[in-house]
């Protein structure tokens, strides 16, 4: 029997990805389905009427995705596809349209997407196979299999040949044989937006000549910020129209016909920041559709930081990375078995923590990201905290200018942070000397607006006269009255602070 225990370290311990798609691969180091939890009850939200899932980047929006995604793999009743950003450029197509002189309304391009990608999970069904006319409608789907992944490269050839002209044939033959007279096109190929109400009369069709009452179909819109702009009109405009047309069809169609199908939105806050500036119907379409994804709440870390649903979350990562490693029957709570640091710190050592983030799950997964190359002995002491808070922030500079991108170009991100590494050379500074700084860099914006955008983000909050109180968006995001006070002191976010000064010119 050895006379001494051998320290346990951090060498290996693997606590999460920050990007939950990375998590979602089975050769994930650790699997989503492993650690997820909804503890935010939104998949009961996304149950009811409510479509617009809304959270500032990195609070767990394309985790939640993943988890129905991965659901529906092995529930025979559940139907999930994703419709990725990423994977359709619809900018991109409708310009190849207008160059080819086939122009393409991008309103019904999504009605056209919505409506195949539905389809396509309804005859993915075995419930369904019994209607005589499914196999047609595969045969449809899969001889304008282009037309329906709408492929960036694939689309641009068949664009250029023709125009968005699908093949008719087997729609047609599907309509004869359901002896629905509607559909009156003529030809081998029509334009894809002259079959949107035929394909409507389709899924109604099929799900109402067989009993389908057990099977729910869901579609997933992500990625939605990538190459989004809040000072173009065509970003703006066709945010708006996909957010109109999925309440139309979750409301109109799939609702009224009682069918079990939804389109889903999954969209970062600041986005809807300016889509609800920029439209007047806006701002009740989020007040009643919309899932907010808040992860932290003052009052409930004022009765007891365990009952916060971030500490939650990471305590739930923390005591299963320490299990993988082979560390069990851990009788404390997970965070205080793997770091011991409160003492050395003004409140507990969880808050100085997130104190250095933006209170979200992804934070806590970037600032824990590389903790499984370093051999710190566990509990971890202020320390080695500190080192892995700099090894976050660079990771938060990243996180940062990709959030401000939606606003600025890459040279005005830059930009930003010249004005910030002068701010940081002061403990706290004035709303005027700030737009001083400002003005002294090149913006498309007036300093005024660079000062309230620094604010959304909270780069900079308001600091209370003579007091410690300090003031970020981010903390507050249930208060409706955290807004820029020019009056007050302004001091820039500590993970900003230690940035800037790790990279001192």
């Amino acid at each position: 029997m050895a006379l001494f225990k051998t320290k346990e370290t951090t060498k290996n311990l693997f606590i999460g990805i920050p990007e939950a798609e990375a998590e979602a691969n089975v050769k994930a180091r650790v699997k989503l389905e492993d650690v997820f939890s909804d503890y935010l009850d939104v998949i009961p939200e996304i149950e009811t009427e409510k479509f617009l899932l809304v959270g500032r980047k990195g609070s767990g929006k394309t985790a939640v995705g993943q988890h129905l995604f991965k659901k529906a793999k092995v529930d025979p009743n559940y139907f999930c596809d994703f419709v990725r950003k990423s994977d359709i450029d619809l900018e991109h197509l409708v310009q190849v349209s207008i160059n080819e002189g086939h122009e393409i309304e991008k309103e019904l391009l999504y009605k056209w997407i919505i409506l195949t990608r539905i389809l396509k999970l309804i005859v993915q069904n075995y419930a369904v196979e019994s209607h005589s006319g499914v196999k047609l409608l595969k045969k449809f789907l899969d001889k304008n299999s282009g037309f329906i992944k709408l492929d960036r490269y694939e689309i641009k050839e068949q664009i250029t040949a023709g125009g968005f002209t699908v093949f008719i044939e087997f729609l047609s033959r599907f309509f004869r044989a359901s002896g629905n007279k509607t559909f009156q096109i003529k030809g081998e190929k029509a334009p894809f937006y002259k079959l949107i109400p035929h394909l409507e009369d389709a899924i109604l069709d099929v799900l109402t000549s067989v009993e389908d009452n057990d099977n729910s179909y869901l579609l997933i819109f992500d990625d939605l910020d990538i190459e989004f702009k809040a000072n173009k009109t065509e970003s703006v405009d066709s945010l708006l129209n996909l957010i109109r047309i999925t309440k139309h069809y979750n409301n109109n169609f799939f609702s009224d016909n009682d069918i079990n199908a939804k389109v889903l939105l999954l969209l970062r806050n600041d986005i809807s920041d300016v889509l609800i500036k920029k439209s007047a119907d806006m701002a009740k379409i989020f007040s009643s559709y919309s899932i907010p994804l808040v992860w932290y709440e003052h009052d409930l870390y004022r009765r007891d930081e365990n009952l916060l649903k971030l500490k939650q979350f990471i305590d739930s990562r923390i005591l299963k990375a320490l299990n993988q490693k082979g560390i069990k029957n851990i009788e404390k709570n997970p965070w205080n078995y793997l770091i011991d640091a409160t003492d050395q710190v003004n409140e507990t050592s969880f808050k100085y923590i997130i104190n250095h983030t933006f209170y979200s799950p992804r934070d806590l997964l970037l600032l824990f990201k590389s903790i499984h190359k370093f051999n710190f002995e566990i509990p971890l002491q202020l320390n080695e905290l500190n080192i892995l808070i700099g090894k976050y922030a660079e990771e938060a500079k990243g996180e940062i200018d990709n959030a401000m991108a939606i606003y600025l170009n890459h040279e005005e991100i830059g930009n930003v942070w010249k004005v910030l590494n002068e701010t940081t050379k002061r403990q706290c500074f004035t709303y005027q000397f700030l737009i001083e700084k400002i003005a002294e860099q090149k913006f498309e914006y007036d300093p005024s607006f660079i000062v309230l955008l620094m604010f959304e983000y909270s780069l900079i909050g308001n600091k209370h006269l003579n007091s410690n109180r300090v003031e970020f968006k981010y903390r507050d995001e249930l208060m409706e009255n955290i807004k820029l006070d020019q009056n007050m002191e302004l001091i820039n976010h500590r993970i900003v602070g230690i940035y800037c000064k790790n990279h001192k010119a």
